[in-house]
């Protein structure tokens, strides 16, 4: 995985969505599998998804949804692994390599997310 930020790391909230290049997109794994922990203010945040989307080209398509998930409860430094299945991602894959955005979502669109962020720390297919 390469990610905007720190080597290693990219941390998503809902105003900025983490950038993590998958390499090897074409290799026809079954799933992308992402791994991610709560940071900040997790615990105390309102519910969110966490929105895992295809950026696409530059210049090109809207950024596609491929799947989301969330953490139940959200526990600040605990990482979860979760898999969005090749069916979400058969566009993707045909490209060989992957720019994804990731970003947080509120499951109630009126309340505020502000202090939730989430750490991106690994992208693959698998």
């Amino acid at each position: 995985m390469k990610a905007t930020g720190a080597p290693g790391t990219a941390v998503a909230t809902e105003q900025k969505p983490a950038t993590v290049q998958v390499q090897d997109a074409a290799s026809g794994g079954a799933a992308l599998e992402v791994t991610a922990r709560p940071v900040g203010g997790a615990g105390a945040s309102p519910g969110y998804l966490v929105g895992v989307y295809d950026q696409g080209q530059p210049g090109g398509a809207a950024p596609k949804l491929l799947g989301s998930f969330s953490f139940y409860p959200p526990r600040a430094g605990v990482a979860q692994t979760f898999v969005i299945p090749r069916s979400q991602l058969d566009d993707m894959l045909s490209k060989g390599k992957a720019t994804l955005s990731i970003k947080l979502i509120p499951a109630n669109p009126a309340a505020d997310i502000k202090d939730a962020a989430v750490e991106i720390l690994g992208a693959r297919i698998r």
